[in-house]
């Protein structure tokens, strides 16, 4: 058979995918003419093909030593020293291809991945640059592009680069995705924006119409359609997410919130544990087993708490449930709530994370106990009473002849990643402070100089100077009559402390409060007000004030 006529079968082979023949074919003719540097170079992508990276360069390089100026044999050495990570031989290559031939696009573009690997950012950018001004139509340079920018916080830069590439190829969905990801991701910055919301969903959902077996498209619909409240249509894209991986941890832990917040609660804790295996959550360096259950007469186990202080308070009644199966309990919390639970019975020991572990069998975190004790509605234990101490004199509220002495907070920790949705502004809360005979006092630590400026122009006391943690701030709201606050830590220790807590809910609130609940399971004296529309604090204040005018009277 001649040369054309192997060509020709290997090509056949090549084109329909099977490597194995088309190498065998390609290797007769180098046998033929060793120094055939177009066939050395399909011999490389035929090996590559099969996942032979080793073998594929070796092809390419044999093409180049015969051949220095073959760009396409330099390109695909490139792709292939990339793609076995030898990512500054590849750049190497890359800029040695330009410096041969300065035009080509597709070099820049793949050089521009590899500086964005390398965390070169402005030479990325140059790079990716480069390659769309020499060819407009480089729809992945757009792409990533858009991945820089969006990664920088630059969300009208990304959008627009999504955009464009979603111009020349409708039907790119990872751009779909990222789209909607940097819609939702800019009104961090700009404020909360329904439309552009809807804009986020609409893209996921065109995501998992070109792609059904996109299992990340499929779960951040899930998220996104539980931030507008559709819990149902949530289960569903999640439960899809699920059917193409069932070990997409993602898919389980929000198909765990969606659940959570209808109610169905053992279900949906048995669904959380999946968290465990996402980047977010780790047990630290423990090494010693995970407690299942069972019981433990004559063990020592070690609670810890891997989420914010408000889940340990709400979680930390469950502790009488753990005595009961035999431990002694070791309590790792963080240094603001050790005082306050040292005032709990039930504790061996308690150490922060700034000190010495002792020795113990088995761990647990705090918020796995509902799933280890398979709690329900109907089976949630009463929060712990703390025993507090004496009353500081330092402590001691100044004197007011009001009827009603409120506490106020309004801002969470500002590390939560939905903070700007939970707390609210000062200035939301102002229509409160036209009741009259009601003193407010601000539980409020941490202020902004905004809120600072506007504290003193309005009725209210001042956070107390003398307050360092969270024995300190219960022993303020044993003294009040009624706490009004957003979702933060002071919801959960007012309420454990069994006094009256209007809870102030945003939109898409976190599944403890439950959907569209105005009471809570977790607590009796506890009720909520809730945003009807996201972003929307003037509605939740006015109902608040009339209920304020309503207890009085």
């Amino acid at each position: 058979m001649s040369t054309e006529e192997l060509l020709k079968q290997g090509f056949t082979y090549h084109q329909q995918g099977q490597y194995a023949q088309a190498e065998e074919v390609y290797g007769q003719i180098v046998q033929q003419e060793p120094e055939n540097t177009n066939v050395l170079c399909l011999l490389g992508m035929v090996a590559r093909g099969q996942g032979k990276l080793e073998e594929a360069i070796a092809h390419y390089e044999s093409a180049i030593a015969l051949k220095p100026d073959f760009i396409e044999a330099r390109f695909n050495l490139g792709n292939a020293l990339s793609a076995s990570e030898r990512t500054e031989e590849a750049i190497a290559c890359y800029q040695l291809l330009l410096e041969l031939q300065p035009n080509h696009a597709g070099a820049y573009s793949n050089l521009g991945l590899l500086y964005h690997q390398q965390n070169q950012i402005a030479e990325a950018k140059q790079a990716l640059e480069q390659a769309i001004a020499i060819d407009p139509n480089q729809v992945e340079s757009f792409y990533n592009l858009g991945n820089l920018y969006k990664a920088e916080q630059e969300c009208d830069r990304a959008i627009a680069y999504y955009q464009q590439a979603l111009h020349l190829n409708p039907n790119f969905p990872q751009a779909l995705l990222n789209l909607g990801n940097t819609l939702q991701q800019q009104e961090k910055v700009t404020g909360i924006n329904v439309k552009r919301r809807q804009e986020a969903i609409a893209y996921y959902k065109r995501a998992t119409e070109v792609n059904p077996n996109y299992t990340e498209a499929y779960y951040t619909l899930g998220h996104a359609l539980i931030q507008q409240g559709h819990i149902a249509e949530a289960i569903l894209a999640y439960q899809k997410g699920l059917k193409l991986d069932s070990e997409e941890p993602k898919a389980h832990t929000g198909l765990a919130f969606a659940l959570l917040s209808l109610g169905f609660l053992e279900q949906g804790f048995s669904e959380y544990e999946w968290r465990w295996k996402t980047e977010e959550f780790t047990t630290g360096n423990l090494t010693q087993p995970s407690w299942n259950g069972e019981p433990l007469v004559g063990k020592t186990l070690m609670l810890y708490s891997e989420q914010g202080l408000g889940d340990m308070i709400q979680m930390i009644r469950y502790l009488p449930w753990v005595k009961e199966q035999g431990a002694k309990i070791i309590l790792e919390c963080r240094p603001p709530l050790k005082r306050l639970f040292a005032t709990l019975p039930h504790l061996e020991q308690i150490v922060t994370r700034e000190e010495t572990l002792p020795p113990f069998d088995e761990q647990a975190s705090l918020m796995s106990l509902p799933h280890l004790s398979k709690t329900s509605l109907n089976t949630i234990p009463a929060p712990l009473p703390f025993t507090l101490p004496d009353l500081p004199e330092n402590l001691i509220l100044p004197e007011s002849t009001a009827k009603l002495k409120v506490g106020l907070a309004w801002q969470g920790n500002t590390e939560h990643p939905n903070n700007y949705l939970r707390s609210c502004l000062f200035s939301d809360l102002l229509p409160l402070f036209n009741c009259d005979n009601v003193c407010f006092h601000s539980l409020q630590k941490e202020l902004s100089e905004g809120d600072r400026q506007q504290l003193q122009q309005t009725p209210i006391q001042v956070f107390n100077p003398n307050c360092d943690d969270f024995l300190d701030t219960a022993h303020i709201i044993r003294q009040l009559d009624l706490v009004i606050t957003v979702d933060t830590a002071i919801a959960h220790l007012s309420a454990t402390l069994g006094k009256p807590t209007w809870i102030l809910l945003h939109f898409s609130c976190d599944w403890r409060w439950m959907f569209l609940r105005v009471d809570s399971p977790w607590y009796s004296t506890v009720r909520l007000f809730r945003q009807t529309q996201p972003g929307d604090w003037f509605t939740v204040m006015a109902q608040v004030q009339q209920a304020l005018v309503s207890i009085q009277n």
